[in-house]
Formats: C-alpha cells, structure tokens, sequence
C-alpha cells in the first residue's frame, strides 16, 4: 500500500504543481488564456480564467490531499490515525463526486467546449475515479 500512496502523492502533487503554474500566469497546455478555458474549464460562459488567488487555494488544497496521501501510509496511532482516515474517506468522496458529474448531463452541457468536453469524459473524470479508488483502497486498509 506503500506503492499506492506514493502513486497518489505523486499524481495529486502533479496536478497541484500545474495549477500553481496557472496561478502564476501560464498557459499550458495551451498557447493562450482562450484555448486554456477550452482545454482546462470548458464552460461555455467563462470568459477568462478564475482569479488567480484561488487558483492558488485549488493548487493548495490538491497539495493537500496529497499530504492525507502520504500520512495515510503511516501509522501513528491513536486519534491522528483516525482523523488521517476520516480525511481520505472524504477525500475518496470528493473525488468520486467529480468523477460522477464528469458524466451527468447538466455538466455536460454547460462545461462542453472542445477540448475541455472530450478531455473530461476520457482523462479529468476517469483519473479522478482512480484517485478515489486510491483514497478508498489506502482508507480500507487502514480499517
């Protein structure tokens, strides 16, 4: 399980790293804000991207979850083991809730801009099922 928390620490701490690299003004994928709204937000009402100081709070907060990652590989006892537990459970949670809007049809319909729509149903979404599956396998562990 070792293995899967480092995986999850790496991924999140990836995804974390390119969001602080949006906070700071860049564009990739991209080459400019308008095609890193289509590539990364796909809302069809954006007309720029979310202020930078809370693209800075999504980086933290993925940042993080890949903490609870880490911490959820050791065991120190007691009520930090059980509170480390009940933060994957949520994290697994989460995760699991952006993968399942990923394929409703309201958010389909209003985050559809191209490339954002296809990259949602075949890598945002999935790959935010694999982290819950993360979460909730290093949780199960645990128990």
């Amino acid at each position: 399980m070792i293995a899967l928390a480092y995986a999850l620490v790496l991924a999140l701490t990836a995804i974390a790293a390119v969001h602080f690299y949006w906070g700071a003004g860049g564009f990739w994928p991209a080459a400019d804000e308008a095609g890193l709204i289509d590539t990364v937000l796909g809302d069809w009402r954006a007309r720029t991207m979310p202020p930078r100081p809370l693209t800075f709070v999504v980086a933290i907060a993925i940042e993080a979850a890949a903490l609870v990652a880490a911490f959820l590989s050791l065991r120190v006892g007691g009520a930090i083991d059980a509170l480390f537990s009940m933060a994957g459970a949520v994290l697994c949670l989460v995760f699991l809730a952006r993968f399942s809007l990923g394929y409703l049809g309201f958010w389909r319909r209003r985050y559809n801009r191209q490339p954002f729509a296809r990259l949602d149903r075949l890598v945002y979404s999935p790959l935010c099922l694999a982290i819950a599956a993360g979460f909730a396998l290093l949780v199960a562990e645990r128990l």
